[in-house]
């Protein structure tokens, strides 16, 4: 007589089997799953009720997207390192991520130092929208209006109802200095 709770420690619960893998990426699928739905309904909350201007809706964003491929990715590690037969496996597909980083960081300088500088805006707020500056900007000095501030560039309208986009690693290594109304018009 077969006994099926002998079967199910054996071959299910056991992440050395195959139906056990198939058992344990299931369940890892899931909890990432869900772990991502509720980062998502909780910001989504969070953005239709709060509007006050010291909640940077795009930190925010920025951050929960930031957290839910963070779930996949630790959902992925630990499956791995849990099969027995994927742990070499695992092993390169961890090196050939580093490697394919280094290249892409190598490709991608100005986009990345665009991003990390958004990101510095974000955090350390010299500016905000709303202010009014003026930068030094490859083309000259540029002052307007802050009208947004976005992980790569930052958008200024100019007195001239003119848009100015500037790259956020501008904005980031030259002196902004904030204006008053009268100094812009």
């Amino acid at each position: 007589m077969i006994d099926i709770e002998t079967i199910l420690i054996q071959d299910v619960l056991n992440p050395a089997t195959l139906p056990g893998a198939i058992f344990y990426a299931g369940l890892f699928l899931i909890l990432a799953t869900i772990t991502s739905t509720i980062v998502r309904r909780i910001v989504h909350r969070f953005l239709e009720q709060d509007h006050r201007p010291s909640a940077d809706r795009t930190a925010v964003v920025f951050l929960s997207q930031l957290v839910q491929v963070a779930s996949f990715l630790v959902a992925a590690i630990l499956y791995f390192h849990l099969v027995p037969s994927l742990r070499s496996l695992g092993t390169a597909i961890l090196t050939t991520a580093s490697v394919a980083s280094i290249v892409l960081g190598l490709a991608a300088q100005n986009t990345l130092g665009n991003l990390i500088s958004g990101v510095s805006l974000l955090l350390y707020r010299p500016i905000r929208i709303g202010d009014i500056v003026r930068v030094d900007a490859p083309t000259g000095q540029e002052s307007g209006l802050v009208e947004a501030i976005s992980l790569g560039y930052t958008t200024l309208i100019g007195s001239n109802s003119q848009k100015i986009v500037i790259p956020n690693s501008v904005m980031v290594s030259n002196v902004i200095v904030h204006l008053n109304k009268e100094e812009f018009a």
